[in-house]
C-alpha cells in the first residue's frame, strides 16, 4: 500500500503587507511563518533596493534551520524597523535583517502578540485581540491569502492499492473540486513576488505570459509607418541613421577573431537562464 503523494504537501501562507516610508507606499508580501521564533524577518536585498533605515542589534542573533545548523547567511546583526499594514491593521514592525526567499516574515513572537485568528481552510486571517483594537487601527477585515486555492477536500488521505497509479486519485481528486457549470465565477488577482513566482511556476509546471509597457506601447502605436521613427532622431545623429535601423537591429554582429571566450571546465554545463529581466523578445533572441 502508498498513500496520496500529491496530498502530502500544501502551498505557503502568503500575505500582503503594505510599507509606509518617507510618505511611500511599498506593497510587498510577507510569509506567515509558524516555524520562526523571531518576531519578524525582512530580506536584506529588499531592504537594500528601497534604501530602508537599519540599526545594530546590541546582540547578534544565530537562526537555526529544521535539522539545527546555523542558516548560511550568518548571524543576524541588523534591525530594520516601518510602518507596516496587513489588510487594515496597521502597526510599527520591528524586523530582523537576514537573507530570505519572500521580502518579510512574520513569526510566531508576532501572532501570539496580535493574537491572530487563522483560518487554514480558506487562508484567511483575522485580528480581533483587544491589543490591535487600541494599537492597531482597529482592524475589521479579515486578510485573504495571496494566492488563490481551491476549497479543502474534507475527506481523509486514502491509501493506494499497489499497482494503481496515483495519476488516477489526482484526477479523481480533481474532478471533484470541478465547481458546477452554473457557479459563478470570479478572477482574483493578487500581486506576489518574483521569488515566489518562480517558486510556484517550477513547482507546479505552470505556463506564465508577461506583458511589458514596451509592449503597450508598441501595440498603441502599431500603425506608425517605417518613416516617422526617423523624425524621432536629432538631425545631429543622422550620419548614423543606419544605426537605428530595425533591419540591422534583428541581426546578431558576426563572430570575430578576436572575440572573449569563456574557458569552462571539463565536464561541467553552464545553467541555462537570462542574467537579467528581459523582454519576450529579448528572451526569443536569446533562446535562438
Amino acid at each position: 500500500m502508498s498513500v496520496e503523494e500529491s496530498r502530502l504537501f500544501g502551498e505557503y501562507f502568503v500575505v500582503p503587507i503594505t510599507k509606509n516610508f518617507n510618505g511611500k507606499t511599498i506593497v510587498t508580501s510577507g510569509l506567515i511563518d509558524y516555524g520562526a521564533s523571531g518576531i519578524a524577518f525582512i530580506d536584506q536585498t529588499f531592504v537594500g533596493k528601497y534604501s530602508l533605515p537599519t540599526s545594530k542589534l546590541k546582540t547578534p542573533r544565530i537562526l537555526d534551520v529544521i535539522d539545527g545548523r546555523p542558516v548560511s547567511s550568518g548571524a543576524i546583526t541588523d534591525l530594520a524597523c516601518f510602518s507596516a499594514s496587513v489588510g487594515d491593521h496597521t502597526e510599527t514592525l520591528p524586523l530582523f535583517i537576514t537573507k530570505l526567499k519572500y521580502p518579510i516574515a512574520l513569526g510566531i513572537p508576532w501572532l501570539r502578540m496580535h493574537d491572530v485568528s487563522v483560518n487554514f481552510g480558506s487562508y484567511t486571517l483575522a485580528f480581533y485581540n483587544q491589543y490591535c483594537k487600541e494599537h492597531c487601527g482597529t482592524p475589521k477585515n479579515t486578510v485573504n491569502r495571496l494566492c488563490a486555492l481551491p476549497p479543502p477536500i474534507e475527506r481523509p488521505i486514502e491509501l493506494i492499492p499497489l499497482g494503481v497509479t496515483e495519476s488516477r486519485s489526482v484526477v479523481m481528486e480533481l474532478a471533484k473540486r470541478t465547481p458546477p457549470q452554473d457557479a459563478p465565477s470570479h478572477l482574483n488577482i493578487s500581486f506576489i513576488g518574483a521569488g515566489a513566482l518562480a517558486y510556484l511556476t517550477k513547482r507546479h509546471k505552470l505556463k506564465t505570459h508577461t506583458v511589458s509597457i514596451y509592449e503597450v506601447n508598441l501595440a498603441i502605436n502599431r500603425t506608425r509607418t517605417k518613416e516617422d521613427w526617423k523624425s524621432l532622431i536629432p538631425k545631429e545623429y543622422y550620419d548614423f541613421i543606419d544605426l537605428f535601423s530595425e533591419k540591422a537591429a534583428d541581426k546578431f554582429q558576426p563572430h570575430r577573431p578576436y572575440n572573449h571566450t569563456i574557458p569552462l571546465l571539463e565536464g561541467k554545463t553552464p545553467p541555462s537562464g537570462p542574467l537579467y529581466g528581459m523582454s519576450r523578445e529579448e528572451l526569443e533572441a536569446w533562446k535562438k
